[in-house]
């Protein structure tokens, strides 16, 4: 079962962005977080931290993990690649969407690199999805749904063929959306609602304070 701790926001404001990303609880045999989201997402990881078994984070976008000081010495094994981990270490200073406070907390993190195709449970498994960042990934359930993180952000880059937005990669992101597109019927965006059979759900709702 997924459980979605916060839908992705497909919209960005004149200027700057809102970084409001996709937050998802996978709860299998162990409750798997999908990323642990901007901080704006601080709250919602605290109501449920003790329930999170392992971590995944697709990319070390601030967006998607700058909630990872929560996990400091807690053992929680926090699974990111290693082709991510080594563009951070070598990342241009150019590159502003980085995490970089990142670099202060990882010795104190549980982190297992991921190499290649990696299984968590007999239904849930991590893959390369790379394009939008050098070592991004995504989560796989049951072979047919998929977490896709920013290697599919929204249901206008899931109609665009060739929408490819900051990708780091044009051919690699367009290919592994390509992939996306035609092995998943229900993809969970990085940035938007989930989509099954082609149509976006309900999309987050926006209120005044």
């Amino acid at each position: 079962m997924i459980e979605i701790i916060s839908k992705g926001f497909p919209y960005k404001p004149e200027i700057g962005c809102f970084g409001y990303s996709s937050c998802l609880l996978i709860r299998d045999k162990v409750n798997i977080l999908f990323d642990t989201g901007g901080y704006n997402l601080r709250s919602e990881i605290i109501k449920i931290i003790d329930q999170i078994d392992c971590v995944v984070i697709s990319h070390l976008h601030f967006d998607h993990c700058s909630n990872l000081d929560l996990f400091i010495d807690k053992n929680i094994p926090i699974y990111i690649s290693k082709k991510e981990l080594d563009y951070f270490n070598n990342h241009k200073k150019g590159d502003i969407d980085l995490f970089k406070y990142f670099d202060f907390i990882k010795s104190d993190l549980n982190i297992k690199e991921v190499c290649e195709t990696t299984s968590i449970t007999e239904d849930v498994k991590i893959i390369y999805t790379v394009g939008h960042t050098p070592g991004h990934i995504s989560v796989v359930l049951n072979n047919d749904t998929i977490l896709a993180g920013d290697s599919l952000k929204t249901y206008n880059d899931y109609s665009d063929d060739a929408n490819y937005g900051n990708a780091v990669s044009k051919n690699d992101y367009l290919a592994t959306k390509r992939k996306i597109k035609m092995n998943y019927r229900t993809i969970y965006p990085g940035h938007d609602s989930v989509i099954i059979n082609g149509m976006v759900m309900d999309r987050m709702k926006l209120k005044e304070f």
